[in-house]
């Protein structure tokens, strides 16, 4: 796979999901694997696309089989030791925006203390996540009366700002809080 894409700079999704044989952990440890080699022999153009198509297999899983989030979570970390690296930044992503209800969960728990450096990950995407909402505020739409979190970035306190509602798409306006 590594040697192939050095000639062709063409990541083979369809190689990986062969070798895998449907088996869908398989598949995740796959992609694993490649990236780790890429990562040893310093083929960082070949990082990116491996996470992405890891990224592509976990979003086909179903939504609440932590199967396969638990297996890429455990190979990841087992063979990335640092912070902030293509494959551990997208599965800690992952897991905050699409999966959030393996938080939840106690082998969740286990894994955050078994492999520091994806609690780390979480961690840097937790708080990436909370500085986008702290801008927000809520308001309600003067036409369907829907209440939404909206930015007033600019605007000062008791000020009239414009907004369009998420729900209704109208516009409608809104005494700053």
């Amino acid at each position: 796979m590594l040697l192939k894409f050095i000639y062709t700079n063409e990541y083979d999704t369809e190689a990986v999901t062969k070798l895998a044989a449907e088996d869908k952990t398989k598949r995740i440890s796959v992609s694993v694997g490649v990236y780790s080699v890429a990562d040893k022999y310093a083929v960082a153009r070949l990082c990116r696309p491996v996470a992405g198509d890891l990224q592509s297999a976990l979003e086909a899983q179903e939504f609440d089989d932590f199967t396969s989030l638990v297996a890429a979570v455990t190979k990841c970390f087992e063979l990335v030791s640092h912070v902030d690296a293509p494959l551990g930044r997208t599965i800690a992503k992952f897991v905050m925006d699409k999966r959030r209800a393996f938080t939840a969960t106690d082998e969740f728990r286990r894994l955050l203390k078994r492999y520091p450096v994806f609690g780390a990950e979480v961690t840097l995407m937790t708080s990436e996540l909370l500085s986008v909402l702290q801008g927000l505020r809520p308001s309600k739409c003067t036409s369907c009366h829907a209440e939404g979190l909206y930015r007033f970035d600019g605007y000062s306190h008791g000020q009239k700002a414009y907004k369009y509602c998420t729900n209704c798409d109208r516009q409608f306006w809104c005494i700053v809080p």
